[in-house]
Parts: structure tokens; sequence; C-alpha cells
């Protein structure tokens, strides 16, 4: 943490397991610079909370106990919903809680997330170690979820959160995570969750990012076209897109976030980084050459495999590339990857001015610029008399063809629509190019 810059920490940090007057929880406030702490006293030994937060970030606490902190979050024009959860560690009273956020859900139907510690999980495959649990035992969370619309976001790291000694046996869970609703997903299509390092706790962190800031090329998913073609990658979107929780929902927003997820995660699992494997495999031929008595059908195999590495890793470039002149490369994927950055610097804005003058170089403030440019353009003056404007002008639009353009869009209309966009456009904020779809 010391080598990380204060400004770097997250704009919320929310703490379970604590105490108002624990001197350790203010100079941690205090170290980290943050302006406001609010904190939930424990009853007892038992729960405790603290949750710190920027200025530039408004609050405002809807409920609160020592097992849930439900908050109103805004910032500037935007404003949402988040959950601080710390389910009870004993089983038999944790249906308080899982009763109040259903409760919540059935009214909430706007951005909302829930993170914490849900001292709780979905079923076996979510524990490591121990003996197993009753089916049954997972209903009630699995039932809040459902009631909530609730789907957990995309992750990096290991999952299992918790780690500890029961019985003599090490045991791991999924304690720790975030969810959000469709809306949610609709808002920040990008957000994504962290499983942090375990340092001095039996619980990792986790870190939630949904506003992308200085990393506008890396860490986001992308969709590349080559996974189309590859049978096992198709099977893994199959499998999700009518899979059990895909069918839960009938919005294919939250199909396209369970796609996401299971795409890297088989990315990740394949090895489907062509320059990873050039560079594997470059060594590995380097090694069968430099034996006594090489294996020339070995050799054979791997100079295969490197050319069509080789072939992978020039199609990423192209695609990437914005040169469409370049009908079938030159087999050179250096040129198509020089292109790519310097389509990146050329579209980039180093710094844009503000309403004061003042030359904003944050991504943030940048944003901030942009929106509100554009919501003063587009906003109404809200003119109280239109007759004046429309005076002498001849109706066109008979009831016919008023019918006709109010009436409501059919699958055909869609499916031409996706089908007349050009598959190599940039992807959309959730990562697909429109290639994905029409595949």
């Amino acid at each position: 943490m010391k080598e990380m810059k204060k400004e770097h920490f997250p704009d919320i940090l929310f703490l379970m397991e604590t105490m108002n007057s624990d001197p350790f929880v203010m100079k941690i406030f205090r170290w980290l610079g943050y302006d406001y702490i609010h904190t939930v006293e424990p009853i007892g030994m038992s729960g405790g909370l603290a949750i710190f937060w920027k200025q530039h970030v408004d609050i405002e606490f809807l409920f609160e106990d020592k097992n849930l902190l439900d908050l109103k979050i805004s910032q500037g024009r935007q404003s949402w919903f988040v959950s601080c959860v710390y389910g009870n560690p004993k089983q038999n009273l944790r249906h308080w809680l899982l009763e109040r956020l259903s409760e919540i859900g059935v009214t909430r139907k706007t951005a909302w997330c829930m993170i914490g510690d849900f001292n709780e999980i979905i079923s076996n495959e979510e524990k490591l170690g121990g003996p197993l649990r009753l089916e049954s035992s997972f209903q009630p969370f699995k039932d809040m979820l459902m009631t909530c619309d609730m789907h957990e976001l995309g992750s990096t790291g290991n999952s299992f959160s918790w780690g500890g000694t029961r019985n003599e046996e090490w045991i791991q869970c999924k304690l720790d995570r975030c969810f959000g609703n469709l809306e949610w997903f609709s808002v920040f299509p990008n957000s994504h969750q962290w499983f942090l390092e375990r340092l001095g706790s039996d619980h990792r962190p986790v870190l939630v990012k949904f506003i992308n800031d200085q990393e506008v090329f890396r860490g986001q998913f992308r969709f590349d076209k080559r996974f189309a073609g590859n049978h096992s990658c198709q099977e893994v979107i199959q499998r999700s897109w009518e899979g059990h929780l895909s069918t839960q929902s009938s919005s294919s927003m939250i199909r396209i976030v369970e796609c996401r997820k299971v795409i890297s995660r088989w990315k990740q699992d394949n090895d489907y980084n062509a320059q990873n494997r050039i560079k594997k495999l470059r060594l590995e031929l380097d090694e069968e050459k430099s034996t006594q008595f090489p294996s020339w059908s070995k050799i054979s195999i791997i100079q295969d495999l490197l050319g069509i590495a080789f072939r992978e890793e020039e199609s990423f470039w192209r695609a990437k590339s914005r040169d469409k002149w370049m009908a079938g490369g030159d087999k050179n994927s250096k040129f198509f990857h020089a292109s790519v950055k310097a389509d990146r610097v050329k579209n980039s804005l180093s710094f844009l001015v503000d309403e004061n003058g003042c030359e904003q170089t944050c991504s943030r403030e940048k944003g901030r610029i942009a929106e509100k440019f554009f919501d003063d353009l587009f906003t109404s003056s809200y003119p109280a008399n239109m007759s004046s404007i429309l005076e002498g002008f001849q109706e066109r639009v008979t009831a016919n063809m008023n019918q006709d353009l109010t009436k409501g869009v059919t699958e055909q209309e869609i499916y031409d629509v996706v089908f007349s966009i050009n598959a190599e456009s940039a992807p959309g904020p959730d990562g697909f190019t429109a290639f994905f779809f029409q595949t």
C-alpha cells in the first residue's frame, strides 16, 4: 500500500469488523487522505463497519445497521445505489440481512450493486475443502439474488477470497464479491472486480472499478474475431447463452455479461495470446535444434504451430489497424502494430479546456467537460409556443404514414440493422463488435 499514491485509492473504501474508537481505523483514514468517514459501532464484539469517501462523491445513507449500509451515491448529474454488506457469521441469523435486501430489491429498479462479505455461497463449487453442504442451504441466498435481479461482476484474481482452518482442515470460500442488477450493467458495462493479495487478514480485499481512468486501452475486454473460428470457444459461448444464469433473465444484457466472463476464462485457459505462444514455440524450436540428436518430426510440428501463431498475430493487429485499403496485408504484423499506435496518438486528447479556461489533463475531468458540452448542445430551451414557427407549413405526414412510423420494431428490422453494420467497426462499451452478433 505504501507504494501506491494516495490519489490512486478508490473513491469509496468499505471496512468491516471495525470499532469507532479503534485508533487504527482513524490512522488509516488520515493516512490515506480521505475526506469523510462514517462508522457503525459493533454490538458487543460482533460487526462494526466503517466507510471512507472523497469529497467529490456525495453519499446519502438510506439504511444502516451492523450488517448493512445502503447508500445512494451521486457524482455530478449521475447517481446510483450501493449496498455494503457484512453477512452475519452465524448462519441462523443471516436470514435477516437477506430479507432486508430482498425488500429493497422488490422496488429498486435503478442502477444498484451489492459488495462485501456475504458470508454465504451459491453452491458447493464455491468452496474448497471441508464437508459438502446440503443444496437446500444455498437457496435463501440464491432467492435473494433472483429477487433483486443480481448478477456477479466479471473478475480477475483468485475469487476464493476467504481462507481458514476448520477442524484442522484448510478451507477456502467465495465469500467476498460484488453483484449488480440489470440497470447497473447498462450504466457501467465495463464494471469489474479484482481480488487482491491477502495480507494480514483471512480475507482478500475486493476492488471494484466502474469508471475507466488512465486505462483506455489496457485491461478492457475486446472480442477478438479469431475466437469465432475456434470450435471450443463457440461451445462455451453457446453454453453460456443457453445456461441457467442466462435463461433466468429475459434480458440479452445479462447474457452478454455472462458470455464476456466465459470468453475471458476460456482465453486464459487456452493461452490464446499469440505473442506468448510465439515466444514459447521459438524457445522450444531452438532447444530441439540444439540437442545432439534432434527430432526432425518434432521440429516440423513446432514450425507448423509457429506459422499458425504468426498468422494469428498478424490477423490480430490487422483487425486493430484502421488501414482498410490493405486488402490482403503485407504479412508484416509490425506494420499493423505501428498503425494502431499511430491511430492511438492521433485520436488521443492530451487536454481539454474547461469553462474557466483551464487545461484539464485527467481523463475523468476531460470526460466531465465533454459530457457538459454535449448536454448544453442538445438541451432544449422548451419554447412555449411552436405554432408561430410552424405557421404556413403544409402537413405531409398522413395518419397512415404516422401509424407505419410508430409501429413496433420487428425482428426482421433488427436483423437488417445488425447485418448492415460493418463487422470491423469499433466495439461497443461491452467490448463486442458487430462481428460477434452477426456470427
